[in-house]
């Protein structure tokens, strides 16, 4: 049996689970701040969510903070103090509470479909489910984001049985700032009113006026975050401004499930906002506003799809394959090399695949009911439909793994129920094991030099870290090397060595950086972050003549480069070209008369410094945001 009624009160095993789990959760983080070198220098999007929590905090707001999720660095900047340091450890502890209490909420939604036994199953797994806890360490919306989102679907949940209203206001109001805070879930939510329309079809008249919320309450809240961008940096931005380019990305031919670099672009988090809508004005021929780049990238994707069928064909089912694997793709972090620097992460060692196999077992079962499952529909539906149109690997899996992981306690209470039905035991097991034969890594699509290709910029960051703190470097440095050697097997792109740059970089060693960025312009004459980057290192060493050859080689490929035009204009300024600065530094202020440093350099006495001017960046350079502070 399926359901059970609301409020069913817990067993006292299930509270001793969260007990053990409270305290696997705080061993956790005493592991994690003593040993793991991101607990010191949050890194790639972290340190752009971390930087935009800054120039919330000290009232200097600029719009990429709308076009990714603004809930998240809004709430994050409370934590910042008033000399810009951020409250780290509060900040941890405060997600990985959310994660147990997503964990909560999960074994209540079980507990309500199968009773209590699924309830206990679902909160095993989850506290058994590594990721969970190890995004609550990162400073990512993805445990806000996920604590919202079972919190909505517990309400709807209730909503669809209890019929009360302030459970459909709450669970609207929940799903609005779950899309504030992942946007992809607007999928989930545009799903919802469609299929409670469909499954209440017969009694519509009953859930008219819950409708109306499921429909009013998250446009009039999108439109206000829209106003507040408006009031706030001066430009309409609506929600899932960033999401043409993240569709281009994942969508790409040869796309690994997660992000795939878009050619012309250095696949940095930093210089993304930037470049697409740079990219997007050079094949229009015109400056480009951001909404009007968002839907030239889904336009271009759209094309795509149109000229080459079948391989995009390919890549999704790829990407659905991938969906079931027990492999947990690496981008920006890496899951296995926590589980080195903190070795109590490994008691959490339930692998996605073995939840996802009984959550087929669940699905199906689910689907056996033909009234009120429209809210479980939507989530299980709109999770699979977000990660097949975006990417699939673990931190975007994050919600159909909240999802999974009732379905799992679902399925596995149903089979524990039925074990003395040979019929129906042998129809589980067989679906479970076609699922988990699904599962297995080793037939996973992605190949172990393909991950590794993915691994370097992880580990970039965490030799910066390690140069940083004191930590053993040359252990932290072997490993980026390897995966680095990895990433240059494709010569055609020059991340790696962009990545390794920065690194030297960040650490100081600047003959070595300079010699990586020289290294990356041959691999890709064209790119113009690592023209701008080189030109920056040559600034700052005195070398203004070399870098002025290597702005100018830069413009000449991206004469509408914000971040070129104005670090040539400073650096012709500084070797005495007043003409090529004056035109260079005008053309530059002209698109962006915010910014005062142009006319403060024509109207000095004497040319400027360098390292004050050319090497420094304004809001169009999103760049020195992805470094680590």
């Amino acid at each position: 049996m399926l359901t059970r009624r609301l409020g069913h009160r817990k067993i006292p095993r299930l509270v001793a689970v969260f007990l053990v789990g409270a305290a696997l959760h705080l061993a956790y983080y005493g592991s994690y701040v003593q040993n793991d070198l991101h607990a010191i220098e949050p890194a790639t999007d972290s340190a752009i969510y971390v930087s935009q929590a800054r120039q919330i905090r000290d009232g200097e707001i600029r719009p990429e903070v709308f076009y990714r999720a603004p809930l998240y660095p809004f709430l994050l900047s409370l934590a910042v103090k008033e000399d810009g340091t951020v409250r780290i450890h509060a900040v941890i502890l405060v997600q990985l509470a959310l994660g147990l209490g997503t964990v909560f909420l999960l074994s209540d939604l079980a507990n309500h479909w199968a009773g209590d036994r699924a309830g206990l199953l679902t909160a095993l797994m989850g506290l058994l489910y590594a990721p969970l806890a190890f995004y609550g360490t990162k400073f990512l919306p993805t445990s806000l984001g996920l604590f919202l989102g079972v919190a909505s679907w517990s309400c709807f949940n209730k909503a669809e049985f209890g019929e009360r209203l302030r459970d459909w206001m709450g669970g609207a109001l929940l799903v609005t700032a779950t899309v504030l805070c992942i946007p992809s879930y607007l999928i989930v939510a545009l799903l919802l009113p469609v299929l409670l329309v469909f499954h209440r079809r017969r009694d519509l008249h009953q859930v008219a006026l819950p409708l109306v919320f499921l429909v009013l309450v998250p446009v009039a809240c999108l439109l206000a975050s829209s106003l507040a961008a408006k009031i706030l940096v001066g430009e309409w931005i609506l929600l899932g401004s960033n999401s043409g380019i993240t569709f281009a990305q994942g969508n790409q031919p040869g796309a690994r499930g997660a992000m795939t670099l878009v050619p012309g672009m250095s696949a940095t988090a930093g210089t993304q906002s930037s470049e697409d809508r740079a990219l997007a004005s050079k094949t229009l021929g015109s400056e480009v506003t951001r909404t009007e780049a968002n839907s030239f990238w889904w336009q271009q994707t759209f094309r795509s799809f149109q000229d080459h069928p079948w391989e995009h064909a390919a890549v999704w089912i790829r990407k659905a394959r991938l969906m079931m694997s027990s492999q947990e793709l690496g981008s920006c972090y890496l899951l296995e090399v926590d589980r080195r620097f903190s070795p109590v992460l490994k008691f959490a060692f339930l692998p996605a695949g073995w939840i996802l196999a009984w959550a087929v077992v669940g699905w199906f079962l689910v689907l056996r009911r033909r009234q009120r499952t429209a809210t479980i529909l939507a989530m299980g539906t709109g999770s699979i439909l977000s990660l097949l149109v975006f990417y699939v690997n673990t931190r975007y899996r994050m919600p159909l793994m909240s999802v999974a992981l009732v379905l799992a306690g679902v399925g596995m209470d149903h089979f524990f129920q039925s074990w003395r039905h040979p019929r129906r035991t042998t129809a589980i097991l067989c679906l479970f094991s076609v699922a988990g034969v699904l599962s297995v890594p080793a037939l996973s699509p992605v190949s172990r030099k393909e991950q590794a290709a993915g691994d370097a910029t992880y580990w970039s960051n965490l030799s910066i870290c390690a140069g940083l703190t004191g930590h053993d470097r040359l252990r932290v440095e072997a490993e980026f090397q390897k995966a680095l050697a990895q990433r240059r097997s494709q010569p055609s792109q020059p991340h790696g060595h962009l990545t390794l740059a920065r690194a030297y970089q960040a650490r100081g060693e600047l003959q070595e950086a300079i010699s990586c960025f020289r290294q990356a312009l041959d691999a890709d004459p064209t790119s113009e972050v690592a023209a701008f980057e080189l030109g920056a290192v040559y600034n700052h060493v005195g070398r203004d003549s070399e870098a002025w050859i290597v702005l100018r080689e830069g413009l000449r490929h991206h004469p509408e480069s914000l971040l070129l035009q104005f670090s040539y204009g400073a650096t012709s300024w500084n070797l005495g070209k007043r003409d090529e600065a004056e035109e260079w530094l005008l053309r530059y202020q002209a698109r962006v008369p915010e910014d005062p440093r142009p006319q403060q350099i024509l109207e000095s006495p004497r040319p400027a410094s360098t390292r004050d001017c050319a090497g420094e960046t304004t809001g169009v350079d999103h760049h020195r945001e992805s470094r680590m502070r």
